[in-house]
């Protein structure tokens, strides 16, 4: 079995629940404007019909080594800079840029961190990586699993991999553009995973089924997966 860190353990939970309208006073909710699942498709063409869930009779073609390699990025420390003056920027005066940066930073290592801690080789700096990776902290945190098996893990790994590597389109963004998909997909999970962990320890059932709401609306919209249907099978995700 592959643990899969659901809640999130020791990253810092929203000081309060997301505002929809503005100004907005959390990062969660800055998060939330920054990285609508619309503004990642156009960073990432293709993106909600590139992970294969529906297991057919032929074998999926597979990507070529330079396709798959074609996935991978080099993470600017200005790219990073700009992604999270981004966020900053969604929020409403009296907040301290710093700290909130310090509070993506601190999330965004410790992610990385649970990534590589699944069963096989992750990268923080692959696309199809990252997207396997925030399809299956979705599907764990909705369906409320503690841990994924290995095999199934590998697979959605894989498929997620392969996938996005035999887009023409995906294979040709820039470097930066790269980066910041994943950057984007990424602290929109952990904020998500974060504020589902704390509504949850809270007792909070409202606010913690809300917030598994928005969890597959925005894995859906982005990826094109729907957690409510999908099943995690040793041939990676399937929907039923």
């Amino acid at each position: 079995m592959s643990a899969v860190v659901l809640a999130l353990a020791g990253i810092a939970a929203p000081s309060a629940h997301a505002q929809i309208d503005p100004p907005i006073s959390d990062p969660l909710g800055a998060v939330q404007a920054w990285a609508t699942a619309e503004s990642l498709a156009r960073l990432l063409p293709d993106g909600r019909s590139a992970v294969p869930t529906r297991r057919t009779s032929t074998r999926p073609r597979r990507a070529t080594r330079s396709q798959l390699a074609a996935l991978r990025f080099a993470r600017a420390a200005r790219v990073t800079a700009a992604n999270d003056a981004a966020v900053v920027a969604q929020m409403g005066p009296g907040h301290d840029p710093q700290t909130v940066i310090a509070d993506i930073e601190r999330n965004r290592r410790l992610a990385h961190q649970h990534m590589r801690s699944l069963a096989g080789r992750w990268s923080a700096n692959d696309l199809g990586d990252v997207a396997a990776y925030v399809l299956l902290s979705g599907y764990a945190a909705y369906h409320g699993l503690e841990s994924l098996p290995g095999a199934a893990v590998r697979a959605a790994q894989r498929a997620a991999r392969n996938g996005l590597a035999l887009r023409k389109r995906i294979r040709r963004m820039s470097n930066a553009d790269k980066q910041t998909a994943a950057e984007m997909s990424e602290i929109r999970m952990i904020y998500s995973l974060a504020a589902l962990s704390a509504a949850r320890k809270a007792g909070d059932g409202d606010t913690a089924e809300e917030t598994r709401w928005e969890i597959r609306t925005w894995v859906r919209d982005a990826y094109g997966l729907d957690l409510e249907r999908a099943r995690l099978t040793r041939h990676g995700f399937v929907e039923r």
